[in-house]
């Protein structure tokens, strides 16, 4: 075998040197830059699958949403089938005539109603009936009677209520344990253009 020259050796490293440096050029150039690529795909892809994960549970939530304002709006449906309709002091006088079959209290007379604009916030579509009402009965009784109707009418609210012994001040008999009741009572009405509807 011969023995390489001292220039040509210098030029075979030089050669090889080349080589390798060419290679981990192109590998630098090609295969590093698609690395990086595929690890920006990768990036991509999981933030377009966070997207979309989220845009899914907005969708979910987005139709319970819209379940429970369908169920609220059939309850306001309903509660507006118990509301004052038409004439309000008709609908006091048979509602509470029918209510006051539950309690023993005595209702004595009920006042026309002053119906006006509902002025409470937020602004809602009804309109207001406030009514006075004077009875008598046992505190215990007048007591179950508030709850009950405050319980059954969520659309009702009591403004005013004056409470004095039933028997006027004279000792004796049933009637010392009885009160006297006044109170004012606002009710929500549905105005006539809201029944049309």
């Amino acid at each position: 075998m011969r023995a390489l020259t001292p220039a040509k050796l210098r030029q075979l490293v030089l050669l090889i040197a080349g080589a390798g440096g060419g290679l981990f050029l192109l590998w630098f150039l090609l295969v590093r830059t698609a690395g990086l690529k595929s690890a920006q795909i990768d990036l991509d892809t999981q933030d377009a699958q966070l997207r979309l994960d989220t845009a899914r549970q907005r969708g979910k939530k987005g139709e319970q949403i819209k379940a429970g304002l369908d169920k609220a709006r059939e309850k306001l449906q309903i509660a507006e089938l118990e509301m004052a309709q038409g004439d309000p002091y008709r609908w006091i006088i048979k509602t509470f005539l029918n209510f006051k079959k539950r309690h023993p209290v005595e209702i004595a007379n009920f006042e026309q109603p002053r119906v006006g604009e509902f002025e409470l916030h937020p602004k809602l579509p009804y309109q207001s009936a406030t009514f006075s009402m004077n009875g008598t009965a046992f505190f215990h009784d007048f007591g179950k009677f508030l709850a009950d109707l405050e319980n059954t009418f969520p659309y009702l609210r009591i403004q005013r209520i004056e409470l004095d012994p039933a028997s006027g001040g004279r000792p004796g008999g049933d009637a010392d344990e009885k009160l006297s009741f006044r109170m004012d009572v606002t009710i929500l009405a549905k105005p006539p253009e809201a029944e049309q509807q």
